[in-house]
């Protein structure tokens, strides 16, 4: 197994159903945020070749304005350090360009499901 640390800015993040407290009225976006993304990858070989790649999103951080969300998997999340709900991180991956980077994150707060698009 092989641990990654990828960052993501504000463009390639879709927020749905945003909290108000997280808007930043600095910006002229009103939901500025970047992420990080903390994955790993394993690979499931045998002598004939790579059965599968298997790829684990552990924890996504996510900064807008003065506040910090942590979604954990398997772990309540936390804003600013204060535990909230439990979040589901849904891996998808598309091999199709040969490479394994987290390119978009899209973050549902009504179902409280984080999607992690690998490409």
């Amino acid at each position: 197994m092989i641990d990654f640390n990828a960052e993501l800015a504000s463009k390639d993040i879709d927020l749905w159903s945003f909290p108000i407290e997280f808007k930043d009225d600095e910006d002229d976006y009103p939901y500025s945020t970047d992420a990080t993304i903390d994955f790993s990858v394993e690979l499931e070989a045998r002598s004939y070749g790579v059965k599968s790649i298997i790829i684990n999103t552990r924890n996504i951080t996510l900064n807008s304005a003065d506040q910090n969300l942590i979604i954990k998997i398997f772990e309540a999340s936390s804003i600013n350090g204060i535990a909230s709900d439990e979040w589901e991180i849904v891996d998808e991956i598309d091999l199709k360009h040969k490479q394994i980077i987290p390119d978009r994150l899209e973050l549902d707060w009504i179902e409280k499901k984080a999607y992690v698009y690998y490409g």
